[in-house]
């Protein structure tokens, strides 16, 4: 299934897909040649009683943020990094909160939010592609579509 990629007269900049299968879906930008920006198609979501895993494949490896558990700079190193992201209580603010900025080769940049309330690990690979693992609890997932940073 493929989102409408004309509303209201307008040409719409992304594409949204969803294989029903084995549960994924991907963005797609439509400028110029479409690129994909996320696709969580590759292995599908992973949902047992006691975890929930997604992966995500990107179009490039030049990602910033997550947490500021590391010492390696904004940029992420991809070689299979794990890193550990636990729920904390501060300020009656509950969960872990990862957001990653994703710049592309031609530069544009998007971002990903996924909010939980438990322990998860994010593993980055040289694929590149990133792999949220968490303890349970619900999947809100928030993607900024750029193109630009700032956006």
């Amino acid at each position: 299934m493929t989102s409408h990629h004309e509303v209201s007269g307008h040409r719409m900049q992304y594409i949204l897909s969803i294989t029903r299968e084995m549960f994924g879906f991907s963005v797609s930008r439509t400028h110029e040649a479409t690129s994909t920006i996320f696709n969580t198609t590759m292995e599908g979501l992973i949902f047992s009683d006691q975890i929930l895993q997604l992966n995500m494949a990107l179009s490039s490896s030049n990602v910033y943020g997550l947490s500021g558990d590391h010492n390696d700079g904004l940029l992420r190193k991809m070689q299979f990094n794990y890193q550990s992201v636990w729920a904390t209580s501060v300020k009656k603010r509950h969960g872990a909160h990862p957001f990653l900025l994703h710049v592309e080769k031609d530069g544009h940049a998007s971002g990903f939010f996924l909010q939980n309330s438990n322990a998860m690990d994010v593993i980055l690979n040289p694929y590149p592609a990133i792999t949220f693992r968490t303890t349970g609890g619900i999947l809100d997932f928030y993607i900024f579509l750029g193109p630009t940073p700032a956006e």
